[in-house]
C-alpha cells in the first residue's frame, strides 16, 4: 500500500500535476515539528536524535512538501541506523544565499559505487534483501520536490561510517513574515506544555487539506495537530502518539479511510478514540455508511469551520468524560 501511494505521488510529480505553494516559511519551526513526529519511532529502536539551537531563518519553499522531505530523511536515518544509534541534525550556511539542513546518522553507510544510484526510483541498493521495509521511491520523490523548490539535495557517506543527507534551500531576504514564524521562547513554551494539550491526528493525502487544518488549529492553543500524508504513516503515528481525536479522509490511494478505521479500531489502546471522517463524500448514503462503520462524526468538504470545531470540541470533551468514568 505504501508502494502504491508513493508510485502515485511520483507519477503526479513527473506529470506536472503537483502544484507547490512557495512562500517564506520559518525553517527552525518546521524542523522541530518533523523531529517531534519521528522521535517516537526513533525511541522504539533506542536511537537518539540530537540537535543544537537552530538559527531563526526564513526560506522559500512549500511548507507541506518540505516537511515531507525532512520527515522522509529523518525516518530513513532511523530505519537504516543501528540499534541504539544516533542521529544529528543541524543547519549551516554553505553557499551565499542558501541554508543547508544536514541529517547525519550512525548507520552502515553507503559504498561509493552505490551513491550514484541513490536517488533513482525503485533502487534500494540491496536493502530489499534485509528486514528493513521500504519501497525505494522516497528519495526519488524527495529529489524531485527539492528540485521544484529551486533547492538541492545530496549525501556524503562512507561504508561502515554512516551517512549525512543534506538539503540546501534559498534564503528569504525580503523580510516577509509568515504564520510559520515562532520565536524560540514561544516554541519552548509550546513544547513544554504539549503534555497539557489535546493531540489531534489528521490523516489526509492532500497537502492543501493538511495546510487548511494546520491554519485552523493554529488558532486553538490547547490543541496540538499532528499530520500524516499517507494511511500507513497515519497508523504508525496513531500508535505512537495515542491522540485524543483522529481526523480521517476516506478517499486516499492504497488503503482508504474505511480500511484505516477498521485497523485503528482493532488496536486496544485506540478502540475508544473518537475518529471523525473529513471527506468529500457528501451523499446521504455516504454519511449513513460512514456512521454505521464506526466513525464518531462525519464532516464533509469543503469544511464549515464553525461546525467542524464544534464537533471537535464535543468529541474530545465526550472522550475525556468517558475516560473519567
Amino acid at each position: 500500500m505504501e508502494l502504491i501511494n508513493e508510485v502515485l505521488d511520483l507519477a503526479k510529480i513527473e506529470a506536472g500535476k503537483i502544484n507547490l505553494s512557495i512562500e517564506a516559511i520559518s525553517l527552525p519551526g518546521l524542523i522541530s515539528e518533523s523531529i517531534q513526529l519521528i522521535s517516537p519511532l526513533a525511541n522504539t529502536k533506542g536511537i537518539s536524535i540530537s540537535h543544537g539551537k537552530f538559527t531563526e531563518i526564513m526560506v522559500h519553499a512549500d511548507r507541506t512538501r518540505l516537511k515531507q522531505v525532512i520527515i522522509n530523511l529523518i525516518s530513513n536515518a532511523v530505519k537504516y541506523n543501528r540499534e541504539k544509534g544516533s542521529i544529528s541534525i543541524r543547519t549551516r550556511s554553505q553557499t551565499p544565499g542558501t541554508i543547508r539542513i544536514e541529517i547525519e546518522d550512525s548507520g552502515q553507510g553507503i559504498s561509493e559505487e552505490n551513491l550514484q544510484y541513490l536517488f533513482q526510483p525503485f533502487n534500494r541498493l540491496n536493502a530489499e534483501f534485509s528486514e528493513t521495509e521500504g519501497t525505494g521511491i522516497g528519495l526519488a520523490i524527495c529529489k524531485k520536490l527539492v528540485d521544484m523548490m529551486n533547492g538541492q539535495i545530496g549525501v556524503t557517506s562512507k561504508l561502515g561510517h554512516g551517512s549525512c543527507f543534506w538539503v540546501e534551500l534559498p534564503i528569504c531576504f525580503n523580510g516577509e513574515i509568515s504564520s510559520d514564524v515562532i520565536d524560540d521562547k514561544e516554541q519552548t513554551k509550546t513544547l513544554h506544555t504539549a503534555s497539557h494539550q489535546y493531540t489531534v491526528l489528521s490523516i489526509d493525502d492532500n497537502p492543501v487539506n493538511l495546510r487548511l487544518l494546520t491554519q485552523i488549529f493554529s488558532r486553538r492553543p490547547n490543541y496540538h495537530l499532528v499530520t500524516a500524508h499517507s494511511s500507513d504513516l497515519g497508523i504508525e503515528l496513531a500508535l505512537a502518539y495515542q491522540p485524543n481525536l483522529i481526523l480521517l479522509d476516506i478517499n486516499m490511494p492504497g488503503m482508504n479511510g474505511h480500511e484505516v478505521l477498521r485497523i485503528l479500531k482493532t488496536q486496544p489502546t485506540l478502540k475508544s478514540t473518537p475518529i471523525m471522517a473529513v471527506t468529500a463524500n457528501a451523499l446521504p448514503s455516504d454519511i449513513e455508511k460512514g456512521l454505521a462503520a464506526g466513525f464518531s462524526d462525519y464532516q464533509t468538504k469543503p469544511i464549515n469551520i464553525h461546525s467542524f470545531l464544534q464537533a471537535v470540541d464535543r468529541l474530545i470533551q465526550q472522550h475525556e468524560t468517558d475516560k473519567g468514568n
